[in-house]
């Protein structure tokens, strides 16, 4: 490895692992305050919502966050990676819409299931929740496969500065 090599590996390392360290830090921080000072029911729906967001992203992904990554790295020419980029944005989003309005259609069930509580209320917010959660994963993993790690830190940090903020 030549030194140009050996430091960026190293910044993009730090990087990398400043910003899951913040997003581990903000994260306990915003649970603490967020278990204290909300009432039981309203964090039990909070804990639910994020639940059911994160399936759905996750359901929605079809494994494309783990397959960009490793497909980018090994691809040379511009035109074919624009290509594929370019497709799985645009794949994605479809998913994200369709899993979203997937969320809105089965709300009487969650109706039916959780009868009327605080988290019917909180329904209508899975769909941007899932929107941002899904582009977030999303523009990760072309970033990884762009090998741009000092970036991926830095979002990292500002996501989990908004996650805890918010």
């Amino acid at each position: 490895m030549t030194e140009s090599v050996l430091t960026r590996f190293i910044r993009g390392a730090v990087s990398v692992g400043l910003g899951s360290m913040s997003k581990m830090v903000m994260g306990l921080l915003g649970m603490i305050l967020a278990v204290r000072y909300l009432p039981i029911e309203d964090y039990g729906a909070f804990v639910l919502l994020v639940v059911i967001v994160g399936f759905l992203v996750e359901l929605s992904s079809f494994g494309l966050d783990l397959a960009i990554p490793k497909f980018l790295a090994g691809m040379d020419d511009p035109d074919d990676v624009r290509r594929l980029v370019n497709s799985v944005v645009v794949f994605r989003i479809i998913l994200i819409l369709m899993i979203s309005l997937l969320a809105i259609l089965v709300g009487d069930w969650l109706e039916l299931l959780f009868g009327a509580s605080l988290f019917l209320d909180l329904v209508v917010y899975i769909p941007i929740l899932v929107l941002a959660l899904g582009t977030y994963k999303l523009m990760y993993a072309i970033m990884q496969g762009f090998f741009q790690f000092r970036l991926m830190g830095f979002l990292d940090f500002l996501s989990s500065l908004l996650n805890f903020v918010l």
